[in-house]
């Protein structure tokens, strides 16, 4: 499986020592900034040195993960080489040492199975990757690193290793806090510690990187512990506390260190690429983060501003996002970004606009939102591009699954502008293990079905989104459910609606919650409401008909289901925000 000589010249055309460093990441900044970059050629001559099997895979996903984001520069036929290449390195790796227990028991071994994690995280298969993430975590704290040890004590295979035992520990726990949040699923590593000697502490402190990953791994963990509890949708205090986490140490960092790199520039050193590089995916992380934070409370109402506020910063946020995916994808001097951009650009362009499309029904007139309009569909226009043209092979299918869908919110958002009503639905029909969804028509006229979003998310149901169409209309009721009936508000021309399915619960007919929440909307006029009925909670598991369905989801792959559970968590937040009611206590955040 080692690339054969001619692969290994398609190789060197396309990557760079800079390439090679980013993988490292298993080393403190501080120390990777001191390191003599490897070179690819010796790199890959390296490979075909007698070594340790754990080794040896270490080196061969480092190598897959890098060459799974193939440089925009690269022909079509390099880019199939190059995937050829980066599946037999990663299925050798995977099935001779992440797949076999006795060779997991050093840090080496770890190393592998993070890797192994951040290869599924890359190709756009976050729930494979959480599956990986949790069996190293269990790994690692079989070999003690969850509490204080004596790095000494952690076995190596590598005498030339950079890692760092109490830093290796740091980074499992950093990218499954990500993966869950991604995916809006608990953490198991939400009350664990996450430095646990000195010397990670004191390499943690020395680089500014580093501090910001360390609280961003706490805010990632208390947002999970937030979004678990049943109460926060009444309490802005933990919101308004993590968001001023977050605005003190974006502080701390460097002057100018938040401006989007310039990769145009071409360095004869490779570190400065590294360095902007890693720069640009932590920003990346940071706005995601807001967006997290403050997504259940973006369609919501109070009377103290809270709810505007969090609407702003979502907005605000979502704006950063797509700028710095822009980024990532046009140049050809970067790194290898995850693909895992991919998810956190589709957060940010749903985001941004269904709080254009809200801002129409709840402003009346005076959506503040209005000036950006333009703008705002500009970039999600560009994004819409690059994800049909920037995309790897990895993340084919989600690319083409989210230009649908954001074709889809554009030709909704339009229609908001121009004044019509639009519908948001939830249908519990059960669906199979894969999204799909209407196409954008030429028409606008009242009920046009080809304007119509359709996302059937596994296990949670069809969200529907369309303009001035009421929920129970053909054709995107799905033949054989309408038994499950929907419970459509009364329409107010200007009004947001909600429907709901009822569906069978336990004994009795009744899920946990007893009767209808209703919510004022922002616009202060009477009779305009949002209803949504709480015996129908987003996050109970529906029947399967089939048993069949019971066996794809966990493993489900792109072209079955191309979000991978990202849709569900983001609809979940902001259903669930609408079942808080409207209004909340807790401070206004800034």
């Amino acid at each position: 499986s080692i690339p054969a000589l001619e692969d290994c010249r398609v190789i060197y055309k396309l990557y760079s020592e800079a390439d090679i460093v980013f993988q490292l990441m298993f080393t403190p900044h501080c120390l990777l900034e001191k390191l003599k970059p490897e070179s690819v050629e010796h790199f890959m001559e390296s490979l075909r040195t007698p070594m340790h099997p754990t080794l040896l895979a270490k080196k061969m996903l480092m190598l897959g993960t890098m060459l799974q984001r193939v440089p925009t520069h690269a022909g079509e036929i390099a880019s199939e080489e190059t995937y050829r290449i980066v599946d037999r390195l990663a299925e050798t790796a995977i099935s001779v040492v992440c797949e076999n227990n006795v060779l997991l028991g050093t840090l080496d071994g770890l190393e592998c199975l993070i890797l192994q994690t951040v290869y599924h995280a890359n190709g756009g298969n976050p729930r494979l990757s959480l599956l990986t993430c949790r069996r190293a975590i269990t790994v690692a704290q079989l070999m003690g690193l969850h509490r204080p040890h004596d790095p000494a004590t952690i076995e190596t295979v590598d005498p030339n290793s950079t890692a760092v035992p109490g830093f290796v520990w740091f980074r499992l726990v950093y990218l499954e806090r990500f993966i869950c949040l991604l995916l809006g699923l608990p953490s198991s590593t939400h009350d664990a510690k996450v430095i646990n000697d000195e010397k990670t502490q004191l390499y943690v402190n020395s680089h500014h990187i580093d501090r910001l990953e360390q609280v961003h791994s706490a805010i990632a963990a208390k947002i999970i512990q937030r979004n678990e509890s049943g109460s926060y949708l009444f309490d802005m205090d933990t919101t308004h506390a993590l968001g001023q986490e977050l605005q003190v140490i974006a502080t701390t960092m460097p002057p100018r260190w938040w401006t989007i790199p310039n990769f145009t520039k071409r360095h004869k050193d490779p570190m400065p690429i590294v360095r902007n590089s890693l720069n640009l995916a932590n920003q990346l992380f940071h706005f995601f983060l807001i967006i997290e934070l403050h997504l259940p409370f973006m369609l919501r109402h109070s009377k103290n501003g809270a709810a505007s506020s969090s609407r702003m910063a979502c907005v605000d946020a979502s704006r950063e996002v797509l700028s710095r995916f822009i980024a990532i994808r046009n140049p050809e001097g970067i790194c290898s970004i995850p693909d895992a951009a991919d998810f956190f650009a589709l957060i940010a362009t749903m985001t941004l606009m269904l709080a254009h499309i809200d801002a129409r029904r709840r402003d009346r007139g005076k959506d503040i939102l209005a000036h950006q309009r333009h703008t705002d569909r500009d970039k999600v226009e560009q994004t819409l591009e690059h994800m049909r043209h920037g995309s790897s092979k990895n993340t084919d299918m989600l690319s083409m699954e989210s230009a649908d869908v954001l074709k889809s919110l554009l030709a909704i958002e339009a229609d908001a502008a121009g004044g019509s009503t639009f519908t948001a639905s939830l249908s519990s029909a059960s669906t199979p293990a894969s999204a799909s969804y209407g196409g954008v028509g030429e028409g606008r006229s009242t009920g046009d079905a080809r304007n119509v979003l359709r996302l059937k998310i596994p296990c949670y149901g069809t969200v529907i989104i369309s303009p001035d169409a009421p929920p129970s209309r053909e054709p995107w009721m799905p033949v054989g459910r309408a038994q499950h009936g929907m419970v459509p508000d009364s329409r107010v021309p200007g009004n947001l609606n909600v429907a709901s399915p009822s569906v069978a619960g336990p004994p009795g007919g009744v899920c946990p919650g007893e009767g209808a929440a209703f919510i004022q909307n922002s616009s202060g006029q009477g009779g305009e409401n949002l209803q949504l009925d709480p015996n129908v909670g987003p996050r109970w598991l529906f029947e399967l008909e089939n048993p069949r369905l019971l066996g794809n989801g966990i493993a489900a792959g792109l072209e079955d289901w191309p979000f991978q559970g990202v849709d569900a968590a983001f609809f979940d937040n902001m259903i669930r925000g609408f079942e808080g009611g409207d209004e909340f206590s807790g401070a206004s955040v800034p």
